[in-house]
């Protein structure tokens, strides 16, 4: 039985991508996420760099089981203890109209892994969007800046990769609490030590640089510290954020390579 109900909402899903569309909107097509996070929850479009996926979106959503299968239940208990990949297929879409707030909530069936890479579905779930905190329009002639968005709060934070030019890639790590490291001073005639304040949650999404050796071609190790963005901490003290990474949760550059 569930199998034939997953397969009439992807089969219906499909149908409105291919007949349907709407004038001056992005025609309804099929766009998987990466699902992460414990303490929040959150999802990254994995973006393409041709229409209608060329967005890069990342939301704090709230997940909530849709049918018996309690797929949003597994999810948060496998994902606390095996921090594997997660993904889910929404009901077809324009995404423009999740980017501007015209969406604030749909279904989608929840993967245990990559949903076109051998991922095993675990069911309907809802999601309510609760806030974006990234959405920018690819553009494949952008120079790679390697930049990232450090995101997170009570204690869980997330630094996921800025997609830039061809060829980018789409990466989503756990990394250390933030912090704001202050350049040298002097104290009483002598040079001090820097001094290290944590950010508060409030401060966050936040853009920093990658490390100099990261490439569209490299994805940094484990322990890497990210920082380097010159950030006015209080109004006056010159500042630079760092944060470290702790595991890569996701990378893919196939799919940001044409």
């Amino acid at each position: 039985m569930k199998s034939a109900i997953r397969k009439v909402f992807l089969i219906a899903s499909l149908f409105f991508s291919l007949f349907t569309s709407e004038s001056n909107a992005d025609p309804l097509a099929i766009h998987g996420m990466l699902l992460f996070g414990s303490n929040a929850t959150y999802l990254s479009h994995l973006p393409m760099f041709h229409p209608p996926h060329d967005y890069q979106l990342i939301m704090k959503v709230e997940l909530l089981d849709a049918d018996s299968g309690n797929a949003a239940t597994i999810y948060r208990k496998k994902f606390q203890t095996e921090k594997s990949v997660f993904t889910i297929v929404p009901t077809a879409m324009d995404l423009t109209k999740l980017i501007d707030g015209s969406i604030a909530s749909f279904q989608a069936e929840l993967y245990d892994g990559h949903f076109e890479r051998g991922g095993r579905p675990l069911g309907l779930v809802t999601v309510n969007v609760t806030k974006n905190l990234i959405n920018e329009k690819l553009d494949p002639m952008t120079p790679e800046e390697n930049e990232y968005l450090v995101f997170g709060e009570n204690g869980e934070y997330y630094a996921a990769h800025i997609v830039d030019g061809k060829p980018g890639h789409d990466s989503v790590y756990a990394v250390t609490r933030p912090y704001s490291e202050t350049d040298l001073r002097f104290c009483r005639r002598r040079l001090c030590d820097p001094s290290a304040t944590d950010l508060s949650d409030s401060q966050l999404p936040i853009r920093v640089r990658g490390p100099a050796s990261a490439t569209s071609s490299i994805i940094p190790d484990v322990g890497t510290l990210f920082g380097g963005f010159d950030f006015s901490f209080g109004g006056s003290a010159d500042s630079s954020i760092r944060t470290s990474v702790i595991e890569v949760l996701y990378s893919e550059f196939g799919d940001l390579s044409h």
